[in-house]
């Protein structure tokens, strides 16, 4: 490791290089041959199911299990136990257990569906191939082994790539992240294959949502109570807990009051509170350094009261802010806090639902990124209220979000 950083050497493109280089190298000495070429293709489909293989598992485990789109964990919740289904949707351990265990059923059905080809294509086209190189130089199929050997290189990289970009995900490793973020070659794959996938909602782990554990109890009180017991004790980013985070005083209220009192609706009272946060509060960059530099913090302010009297902070901020000024208004509202992924790294963030009456819904709301766009009610922020997170508002406002939001 010395002798790489003597040199400036990203461990991680020279890991790259030596998955893209080493089956080239193996193509020209092993030279172009019939078998060796079913080999390569059927290593090239082998590869591609395995890239395939991981986007569907995210996929598939994203709807089933993080969306519930289909029941299944709320059915696990109602008749087996609210704990397992906590632990099914929460626990980093289970979702790597189903996520590895859906990984393995989708690439055997990719891994059959490739032997169906192979016995009913390629191994007869490969007589006929056989038959036309045969009478070739042997620097000409070393030439075209190397040149074959190409696709399954590339696949090679963005596979590597792809894994490592989950590692980081799990693993939560600064060190790694660093190296990530430092490698041209990472990246370049990152920017144009993996961060696509991940903006577009394909690709997405489970983020830390308090869902339903936050219910509107009393149409005054408006804000969340807990359900399962599962927020009890929460400590965030301080050691400010939720309550203490979303007091308000009388100034707040006041303000919130003043500055929807020419609506008449809850939905233009919404927004006109979003758009004030937006305008009034700016990103405290330093603070978020702080907060990620120390787990456990205990000596920064954080909450509404602190956010309105300073005119900055960070996301949990905004979002408590929001809570604070809803609450004087009799809005309905959540407070969310979860992860999203920067095109990097997976890191904190927290945004707000908030219930319009005349509509009958929750919609989105993150008063964080107000400068990078519309956050509130967006088409492609709120195509489903369960996605909770727009990939393209991590995107958009990553000039503005330091390495935590």
């Amino acid at each position: 490791m010395e002798f790489l950083e003597e040199y400036n050497i990203n461990i991680v493109s020279l890991v790259l290089v030596i998955a893209f280089v080493y089956p080239v190298i193996m193509g020209i000495v092993f030279k172009l041959k019939s078998k060796s070429m079913v080999v390569t293709i059927k290593g090239v489909l082998t590869s591609m199911a395995m890239v395939c293989s991981i986007i569907l598992t995210t996929v598939v485990v994203k709807n089933v299990f993080a969306l519930d789109k289909y029941g299944l964990v709320e059915y696990i919740s109602s008749k087996i136990s609210p704990s397992f289904a906590y632990l099914i949707t929460k626990s980093k351990l289970f979702n790597g257990i189903i996520l590895l265990f859906t990984f393995l059923i989708i690439y055997q059905i990719f891994k059959a569906l490739i032997e169906f080809i192979s016995r009913t294509t390629l191994y007869p086209a490969s007589d006929a191939i056989d038959t036309s190189i045969r009478n070739t130089g042997r620097g000409t199929r070393a030439l075209l082994g190397g040149i074959f050997q190409i696709p399954k290189a590339i696949c090679y990289m963005i596979i590597l790539s792809a894994l490592l970009s989950y590692a980081s995900i799990f693993l939560n490793n600064p060190k790694l992240d660093n190296k990530l973020n430092s490698s041209t070659i990472y990246s370049y794959i990152n920017k144009k294959i993996i961060e696509p996938v991940t903006d577009s909602e394909i690709a997405k782990s489970f983020p830390n949502i308090l869902e339903n554990s936050f219910k509107v109890v009393d149409e005054k009180n408006n804000i969340v109570d807990d359900v399962n017991g599962y927020l009890q004790g929460v400590v965030f980013y301080n050691g400010v807990t939720l309550d203490e985070g979303i007091r308000s005083n009388e100034i707040i209220d006041n303000t919130a009051l003043s500055i929807t009192s020419k609506y008449d609706n809850d939905y233009d009272k919404a927004r006109s509170l979003y758009e004030w946060i937006g305008n009034a509060i700016i990103y405290d960059d330093d603070k978020a350094t702080e907060v990620m530099n120390n787990p456990i913090p205990t000596e920064i302010n954080s909450g509404a009261i602190n956010t309105f009297n300073t005119g900055k902070g960070v996301c949990f901020d905004y979002a408590c802010l929001y809570v604070a000024m809803c609450k004087a208004n009799d809005i309905p509202v959540r407070l969310i806090v979860g992860e999203g992924y920067n095109g990097m790294s997976w890191v904190s963030h927290s945004w707000n639902e908030v219930y319009i009456k005349e509509m009958d819904k929750w919609v989105n709301v993150d008063s964080t990124f107000y400068n990078a766009g519309n956050y509130f009610d967006n088409d492609t922020f709120n195509s489903r209220s369960e996605e909770r997170f727009s990939r393209n508002a991590e995107t958009d406002a990553r000039s503005r979000m330091p390495s935590s939001a």
